[in-house]
């Protein structure tokens, strides 16, 4: 989000020359300026961050970031958010556990699918299957040789790089040695199989992996549907994914599949 609070305080005061604050080492030595807040912290970070040392009289406490100041100040403020109305409302829809929405008939669906399909593993890992809608599995038809083509064209980009084909090579023999990938049964009897080709990107910029390697659900088959078209889905999951993908990175986030 790009604004939750103002700037704290609400004005510069002039700083009290308090003497039990020469001996200690403040989080914030100028805590008398307006200044935009740097960070915000959960109440579930308060029990890990605050220690030992406090001072009840002058309402200093010791945290791990160094000591901080308490009370109440003379200033009154309020703070009035008139932009960003949107991102707030969405970060509260996926906070907010206890409101119970009208379900759709696709969102019964969902739930009675992964309540019977969901399986905790000795690992602690959970197994989720995909959500396929029923009634649309079999519009997938025949997908293997639209995996093939985009392969052939991959494996020709790869021979004139030899440092993104080495990681490309690193990628699947990693998800064959933890078993997120095994090699298909040549059975023209078994169930729908989908192929999924796969690209790479590179990311120059990031910090932790310089490829990425993206496994394409949105290719279609000979009838012209996709993976995701068969599959549930939801507005709130892609909100969901929005903030994962902007807070955190996202390298390991799909390496499980079964």
């Amino acid at each position: 989000m790009k604004q939750l609070i103002k700037n704290l305080p609400s004005n510069t005061f002039a700083k009290t020359d308090w003497s039990y604050l020469e001996h200690i080492k403040l989080a914030d030595p100028e805590f008398y300026k307006s200044r935009q807040v740097d960070i915000l912290l959960g109440a579930d970070i308060y029990s890990i961050v605050i220690m030992d040392g406090i001072s009840r009289v002058n309402s200093t406490f010791k945290t791990r970031l160094g000591w901080i100041l308490s009370g109440n100040t003379k200033t009154f403020q309020c703070n009035v958010l008139l932009h960003n109305i949107e991102d707030i409302q969405i970060f509260w829809e996926i906070e907010d556990i206890s409101k119970q929405s009208d379900l759709s008939l696709e969102d019964k669906q969902c739930i009675e699918f992964y309540q019977s399909t969901t399986i905790r593993q000795e690992d602690e890992w959970y197994e989720v299957r995909l959500p396929l809608k029923p009634d649309d599995k079999e519009k997938l038809s025949s997908s293997k040789s639209k995996a093939i083509a985009p392969f052939y064209n991959l494996e020709q980009k790869l021979v004139l790089n030899k440092s993104i084909m080495n990681n490309d090579v690193k990628f699947i023999e990693q998800y064959l040695s933890l078993g997120h990938m095994t090699p298909a049964a040549i059975d023209r009897n078994a169930f729908l199989k989908c192929y999924l080709p796969h690209h790479c990107v590179t990311q120059n910029d990031s910090t932790t992996s310089k490829l990425r390697i993206v496994l394409n659900t949105s290719s279609k088959t000979s009838l012209g549907s996709n993976l995701n078209d068969v599959m549930f889905r939801d507005r709130i999951f892609s909100k969901i994914y929005r903030v994962l993908f902007l807070s955190g990175d996202n390298i390991n986030m799909h390496l499980r599949p079964t």
